[in-house]
């Protein structure tokens, strides 16, 4: 009996800090803000929240450059027309090689040396910043500030991408640890 119930203590335990570095890392995820960002840069994925913020952002700061990966794809229309047409900003949307998050925070750094970018505003989804900060901050060297996109996902599709992010997260902390 005094064995099951250290058993369950520790379980219980165990359950608590998953819980809470779940709830830390995926679902409410720190944010924090810089002062006038040289540019606004967005992961793809959720595009419709991170789009939207991101465009919030722009205005907000009075920020002249928003960069938008992979936002040329024709199935993604808001994206296109920011790309295309001309904006009261610059709009860069590069091509990230390979197309996953990794991919993705390589191209923002390149381009934000290219450009002497020192100060960036980062968008993506609750679920997702985590691991972006992580990527992105492992290749930018300058100032990065985030800025948490709702993604207003249902708990079943919440805790598919959390169940997604925990094993990128986890892969990103432990195996990939560079740019």
């Amino acid at each position: 009996m005094r064995g099951h119930r250290l058993s369950l203590s520790v379980a219980g335990i165990i359950v608590a800090i998953v819980g809470g570095t779940t709830v830390a890392l995926f679902v409410w995820p720190a944010g924090d803000r810089v002062a006038n960002p040289d540019a606004v840069v967005l992961f793809v994925g959720g595009r419709g929240e991170r789009l939207t913020t991101a465009l919030e952002l722009i205005e907000l700061h009075g920020t002249d450059a928003l960069v938008i990966p992979n936002g040329t794809v024709p199935t993604w229309p808001e994206a296109n027309r920011l790309c295309h047409q001309p904006q009261p900003f610059r709009v860069f949307c590069p091509i990230p090689r390979p197309d996953t998050t990794r991919g993705e925070a390589r191209a923002i750094a390149q381009l934000a040396e290219q450009q002497r970018w020192d100060r960036l505003a980062m968008v993506s989804s609750d679920y997702h910043i985590s691991r972006a900060r992580l990527l992105l901050s492992r290749c930018f060297d300058g100032e990065l500030a985030v800025e948490r996109a709702d993604s207003g996902l249902g708990l079943f599709d919440r805790s598919v991408r959390i169940g997604h992010e925990w094993i990128g997260f986890t892969r990103a902390r432990l195996l990939d640890r560079s740019c």
